[in-house]
């Protein structure tokens, strides 16, 4: 049996916990927690539920419960919840792009101790960060990860399943170690890359009125938050650093393909990369 969600305290109001206060204000009983008056004052002018610094108010009477504050300070709320009377009849789940870390973190204060946690990682963002940012429909279309472990109920995932796809969301069930290994290869090498490649093109910002649309598309998530992707990246090290070695020994081939004049080389590299691109379906 599966547990409808009809009440939803969202932890942390944020681009993706505001997102999904908008994207649920229509259908359920949508109450957002802040650590500050400042941080959830735009939060005034929408009719959610409730929107409050008082944790046991909004996590009272809640089906599920969405972490969605920075990774580093989910372990502290998570023993908060506990103090503002979490029960064992409720649902916590999570918004942060690493897993294993983050699971192994949680499970000592939640699902050790009978309480119920399951990761999720939508893969949904932007540049932009805070609630200014926020869209109802930010997570349609995307692709959500939900990462079950040794503590999960059957009942429990599915109803985790079934709210991300509620949203629009396409989910996919992934332990917390794969999701980090996959998630490092799609999102956080990508990043660096991105990262590098605007360094080096716009080492002189001069440069920047003779760019056309590739460089825009190639380093657009520059623009992310350094501080957020610091803790991003150094969160996920172990799983990052072998596909980093990855791209470098890539860069390698490239200039090696160059030295030796050799188109062939050359052309063989860019078609098996192309050919990769186009497993992309968007």
């Amino acid at each position: 049996t599966m547990k409808k969600v009809s009440s939803l305290a969202i932890i942390g109001p944020g681009l993706l916990g505001g997102s999904l206060a908008l994207a649920c204000q229509d259908t359920l009983d949508v109450r957002v927690w802040g650590r500050s008056a400042e941080k959830l004052a735009p939060l005034e002018a929408h009719n959610f539920n409730l929107v409050s610094q008082d944790l046991g108010a909004v996590i009272s009477g809640a089906d599920l419960i969405i972490l969605a504050v920075p990774v580093p300070y989910m372990k502290e709320l998570a023993q908060q919840l506990v103090e503002a009377g979490l029960t064992e009849d409720q649902l916590i789940t999570d918004v942060g792009s690493v897993k294993a870390v983050l699971t192994n973190e949680l499970q000592p204060t939640l699902g050790e101790k009978g309480y119920a946690f399951i990761g999720s990682h939508p893969m949904a963002g932007s540049e932009e960060q805070g609630f200014q940012a926020a869209r109802a429909d930010l997570f349609q279309n995307a692709p959500c990860i939900v990462t079950p472990d040794e503590f999960t109920k059957e009942e429990d995932l599915a109803t985790l399943l079934s709210f991300w796809q509620s949203l629009g969301s396409h989910t996919h069930i992934l332990s917390p170690e794969d999701h980090d290994a996959i998630i490092s290869r799609v999102s956080h090498i990508p990043h660096i890359l991105s990262s590098v490649c605007a360094g080096v093109a716009l080492k002189d910002p001069e440069n920047a009125q003779y760019a056309g649309g590739g460089l825009r598309d190639t380093s657009r998530v520059a623009s992310g938050d350094p501080q957020l992707w610091t803790g991003i990246l150094r969160e996920n090290t172990e799983a990052v650093l072998p596909h980093l070695e990855e791209a470098i020994s890539r860069l390698t081939e490239y200039r090696d393909a160059l030295k030796g004049n050799s188109e062939e080389a050359l052309t063989e590299l860019l078609s098996e990369d192309k050919d990769a691109r186009d497993h992309l379906r968007r």
